[in-house]
């Protein structure tokens, strides 16, 4: 998958096809972002070292929840991911682009934002983050690449989705400052973790972009 070149149908059909792959094999998309763990341990990122694309900045994790916990609820978060724009003129500084939630069977169910403090990011506006996602995709090689490829090709397909997440974050914000007079207080705020979120439903939307 090279999006743009690609279209939106060969992405969903790329998405398709790599869930396929590992459901043959007994494994929900889930369990493969745990990257081969035996076992998980809550806050920590799969896998350890992030899953980075050196030549684009772009890089992602994903962050395990309890899979013990609600397993009869299919809604349930078992797990995010956290996806991400690095500077790579200034290496250090990144920028958060949304965060995807799978459910114990390893679908995504919801997309959402988050405020400033949760990874520490340079917070750009819906604005400045539309040509990074659009231009989205994180190539690596090994045995994480179709994980990477999936993911690449959640965030085109539910790219309109996502664009009005962010300027509903935004706008959220600026209410917040509105009333505190500060920015920086806002995005520091600890009692607020997430800005804006939305349910999604993957086999509903591949069917619409495939029939």
């Amino acid at each position: 998958m090279n999006q743009p070149h690609s279209s939106i149908r060969q992405v969903a059909e790329e998405v398709l096809a790599i869930q396929a792959h590992y459901a043959e094999r007994g494994l929900s998309m889930a369990q493969v972002a745990l990257a081969g763990a035996e076992d998980f341990i809550e806050f920590r990122h799969y896998p350890k070292n992030d899953l980075v694309d050196l030549g684009s900045g772009y890089e992602m994790y994903f962050h395990a929840h309890s899979f013990n916990q609600k397993k009869n609820d299919l809604s349930f978060e078992c797990g995010h991911f956290h996806l991400f724009k690095r500077d790579q003129a200034a290496p250090l500084k990144f920028t958060h682009l949304i965060a995807i939630s799978l459910n114990q069977q390893g679908l995504p169910v919801k997309l959402f934002t988050t405020n400033g403090w949760v990874t520490g990011e340079v917070m750009k506006d819906a604005k400045q983050l539309k040509p990074l996602l659009a231009n989205f995709q994180i190539q690596v090689k090994g045995r994480m690449a179709p994980l990477a490829r999936w993911v690449s090709g959640l965030v085109h397909i539910f790219q309109s989705e996502i664009q009005d997440l962010l300027t509903v974050r935004d706008q959220q914000i600026q209410k917040m400052v509105a009333k505190s007079n500060s920015r920086t207080l806002v995005l520091e705020d600890q009692s607020c973790h997430v800005l804006s979120e939305t349910h999604i439903n993957l086999l509903k939307k591949l069917e619409s972009l495939v029939a």
